[in-house]
């Protein structure tokens, strides 16, 4: 639509700050598409649509583009770290790194990004976690836990930790190691007794096995 009257320079230096804000870029919700687990590299949907001016000066929604090969991230740190089985349709935090990534990504360690641009969607880093209040991760506000979402669990509370199903029943380690010290001190009283005269020619009586606190859910490896 044309202009009734000529613009004054705040109103050139407003639409010009528009337009640079328009593409830079800090964070936003994403939908992870597709996951390649060997590389930790995504493809994302941005979730929040971005308004356009028209030829007519009519704002316009337009949906932004999958951003591919999008780093994702894991908490880690010495060698040690948390992982996470992601899939199509988890939501993300994407964050826009202020440089080209692409270098650092093949190769690490300080580089010249090349690239001048800035805060720009092809330079995402994907945060897994974020959810709406639909997907809010269940019973999450009176401890810590680790674990499937409504399936076993670790509860770490502030005097115990407990394993379970999340609403069911937990397992508190100190008893289950209690129940198991206490059937131990049985098991050998009951077993073990001092051997005197000849066995010569008899046979032992069968002994039963040694108790322990094997789990269906819960288990060991050396």
């Amino acid at each position: 639509m044309a202009q009734s009257r000529s613009p004054t320079l705040s109103e050139v230096l407003r639409v010009a700050l528009d337009a640079r804000l328009a593409d830079l870029h800090v964070s936003l919700p994403g939908r992870i598409e597709r996951y390649n687990s060997n590389t930790k590299l995504a493809d994302v949907k941005p979730l929040l649509q971005s308004t356009v001016i028209d030829e007519e000066d009519s704002e316009q929604l337009v949906s932004l583009p999958v951003i591919p090969n999008v780093p994702v991230v894991f908490q880690g740190a010495g060698g040690f770290r948390i992982t996470f089985p992601v899939q199509p349709g988890d939501t993300v935090l994407l964050v826009f790194a202020e440089r080209s990534i692409d270098r650092w990504i093949s190769q690490g360690g300080e580089v010249d990004p090349v690239d001048l641009r800035q805060h720009a969607l092809a330079d995402a880093i994907a945060v897994p976690g974020l959810n709406d209040v639909q997907r809010a991760w269940n019973d999450a506000g009176t401890h810590m836990t680790a674990g499937k979402d409504g399936g076993p669990q670790i509860h770490f509370k502030e005097s115990i930790i407990e394993l379970g199903a999340e609403g069911g029943q937990g397992v508190a380690l100190g008893d289950t190691l209690s129940q198991f010290l206490a059937k131990l001190v049985l098991w050998l009283n009951a077993h073990t007794h001092p051997v005197t005269g000849t066995l010569a020619g008899k046979s032992l009586p069968p002994i039963d096995p040694a108790p322990n606190v094997a789990s269906a859910t819960v288990k060991t490896s050396a």
